[in-house]
């Protein structure tokens, strides 16, 4: 068997070319496989000794405090610069405080409260001037004076808005067309009588029904069960509760044809009739509360679009205002026409402090009387101002912290907004000083003095409709301030406030 197999190239079944053909054919792919072994372990031992130099590298340069121990005033960041991740510098409330003098918000708050400042008049456009210049010279960064063309409404001073009480064609009372001066220097020509914005105009005459606060829930309980029907008739309601232009859509609702709104001195003169202005603060009987109807918040005439020249604007028809006339009284003038009504005593919840038994009406106790108002208010269009001041933040510029509150006020201001108006203005000159020894806060602050606030925060709204993309990207704290003393009480707790207010600005 040896022999027959011993020279495999003598049996006659061996094939020379095909051996000769397959023999190389292993060579080669033995030599790539080698090679693609070889490839793959001198990757891996580069990257493996990259990794090592990578490691190194960053063992060796870091801080030797990072080894250890985060910074102990903010969050550690590896890679981020501690200015950015640090705490506030608490000092800022101190200085703050320590610069902040009562004697200039005294000072500011005269100079504002001297004439009235109704929105869309010249003391409106002169007051926003006026503290534009006064951050202007503070070195803000920038300032800006912001107009909206706007609805506001106003009465006719040539023919004030009046309510008459007839007996037949008898005059037996009318209301006051302007409000008893009490101190010399509210005897301005500028004060503008008493009316409620954006009343509809007209002369409704009929019976009388008191609704008192004016609540659904008073109406419903008239309806339901006193069977009284308010179809065709005026009602009078006192002022608090509820929102002053509920009490109107509520009235509207229900078939009124006007509305007389009045302070009860149960609300407004609480200690007496006789402790009132200007021997204390509770309102007297000659004082009227003036003050808008209006529902929604903005510019009626463009709901969600600022009030600028390219808007499209609505007709007066299509929006929500009111639709019925409505005109606010004092409780002297109140006293007059409720106590010649007549109908059942209102129950004893409904029964203020003036002195009369509370009756519902309707009508009066002689079937020839009637009561007639006459309201001549009209809705024009006007030009209403913010003014908006910008301190450049130096870590986080793109970041707003808001300080705002409005400038307008109904006649003086006193309370609301003036006070707020002076201690805002003392603040920015805090900040003025602060930045111009060159601090910087941490995040830019825009103050806002808005106009048109009394009417239905108008200015405010169009501005943010205006900037609405960049004030929801940017911003991430608005603080209102308004009302900052009211009688002997501050509104805003002070202590409360700071930490935030610091927490963000610094």
């Amino acid at each position: 068997m040896s022999d027959v197999f011993a020279n495999v190239e003598d049996s006659p079944y061996h094939d020379q070319s095909s051996m000769s053909a397959q023999q190389p054919m292993v060579d080669t792919k033995m030599t790539q496989k080698q090679s693609n072994i070889r490839l793959i372990v001198i990757l891996a031992l580069v990257g493996l000794i990259l990794l090592t130099v990578g490691i190194l590298i960053g063992y060796f340069s870091a801080p030797s405090n990072s080894k250890t121990q985060p910074p102990p005033n903010g969050a550690y960041l590896p890679g981020v610069s501690q200015q950015i991740t640090q705490d506030g510098d608490i000092t800022i409330r101190q200085k703050l405080h320590d610069e902040i003098k009562a004697e200039n918000i005294e000072k500011y708050h005269k100079n504002l409260t001297k004439h009235p400042h109704l929105a869309g008049t010249a003391a409106d456009l002169g007051q926003a001037q006026m503290i534009a210049k006064h951050w202007t010279d503070l070195g803000f960064d920038e300032v800006k004076i912001v107009p909206y063309d706007v609805l506001l409404s106003y009465p006719n001073e040539s023919q004030p808005n009046q309510i008459t009480l007839f007996d037949g064609n008898t005059v037996v009372y009318q209301s006051q067309l302007i409000e008893k001066i009490v101190r010399p220097d509210q005897n301005q020509s500028d004060v503008v009588p008493p009316f409620n914005a954006y009343s509809k105009n007209g002369e409704p005459e009929g019976d009388l029904i008191y609704v008192n606060y004016g609540r659904i829930e008073d109406f419903t309980w008239l309806k339901e069960n006193k069977s009284i029907n308010f179809t065709d008739k005026i009602v009078i309601a006192r002022y608090g509760r509820i929102f002053r232009g509920d009490k109107v859509t509520f009235a509207q609702r229900f078939g009124a044809k006007g509305v007389i709104l009045y302070s009860d001195p149960a609300d407004y003169a609480i200690d007496s009739a006789n402790s009132v202005y200007p021997n204390s603060w509770w309102l007297p009987g000659t004082g009227v509360q003036r003050g808008t109807t209006m529902l929604e918040d903005g510019d009626p005439l463009t709901p969600g679009y600022p009030a600028i020249n390219s808007s499209f604007r609505l007709s007066e028809e299509e929006t929500e205002l009111p639709k019925i006339p409505v005109h606010p009284i004092g409780y002297t003038d109140a006293e007059s026409f409720l106590k010649h009504m007549k109908g059942e005593d209102a129950p004893a919840a409904w029964q203020g402090k003036l002195n009369i038994s509370y009756k519902i009406g309707p009508g009066f106790e002689k079937d020839t009387m009637k009561i007639k108002m006459k309201i001549s208010t009209r809705n024009q269009m006007r030009t209403t101002y913010n003014v908006i001041g910008f301190i450049k933040g130096q870590l986080e510029p793109d970041r707003y912290v808001l300080l705002g509150n409005h400038r307008d006020a109904w006649v003086f201001g006193a309370v609301d907004p003036s006070s707020g108006t002076a201690s805002l203005m003392e603040i920015t000159r805090a900040f003025g000083q602060m930045t111009s020894a060159g601090w910087r806060p941490r995040r830019t602050l825009v103050f806002c003095s808005w106009g048109a606030e009394e009417f239905g925060l108008l200015g405010s709204t169009e501005w943010v409709e205006n900037y609405v993309k960049n004030l929801g990207n940017r911003v991430i704290a608005y603080l209102n301030i308004d009302i900052s003393v009211q009688g002997k009480q501050l509104s805003v707790n002070y202590v409360g406030v700071s930490p935030l207010f610091c927490f963000y600005m610094v």
